[in-house]
């Protein structure tokens, strides 16, 4: 999944700093909860999955492994002392193929621009167990 849009410099700060720290990711599965090598992590912006709205349940979810499609949130932004955005997200839907013990992040990479608005692609990465990052496999959700 890759897309484009043009956002303001703090996505990359909020996107690069905040979303691959450990958390607590909220289960999207019937039953008990198991454990994080059993369940793939996605993590971010994200709005629903799989047709389920999980917007105000955190930034960070457990799935079972398969193919799963989600939408990400319509703006998303922060503000603090340091730096302050807000910025509308793609809406279309995507579909991913995760795997146990994955975990799966927005990436995004600005291109050249000036100013403190520019065009920026977005990807999501598959992070696996043995420490190596490759991009998510997509898959018809």
């Amino acid at each position: 999944m890759k897309t484009s849009c043009a956002v303001s410099f703090g996505l990359l700060l909020a996107i690069g700093g905040c979303l691959t720290e450990e958390q607590h990711a909220y289960p999207l599965y019937p039953g008990a909860e198991r454990p994080r090598e059993r369940v793939g992590i996605l993590m971010g912006p994200i709005g629903s999955v799989d047709g389920q709205d999980i917007s105000g349940k955190g930034k960070s979810f457990a799935l079972l492994p398969g193919c799963h499609s989600f939408r990400f949130l319509h703006t998303t932004g922060q503000v603090d002392n340091v730096v302050g955005y807000v910025t509308t997200m793609p809406q279309g839907t995507f579909a991913i193929f995760v795997e146990s013990g994955h975990y799966y992040t927005l990436e995004s990479t600005r291109h050249d621009s000036s100013g403190p608005v520019g065009d920026v692609s977005l990807s999501i990465a598959d992070h696996k167990s043995d420490g190596s990052v490759t991009r998510a496999r997509g898959c018809r959700g």
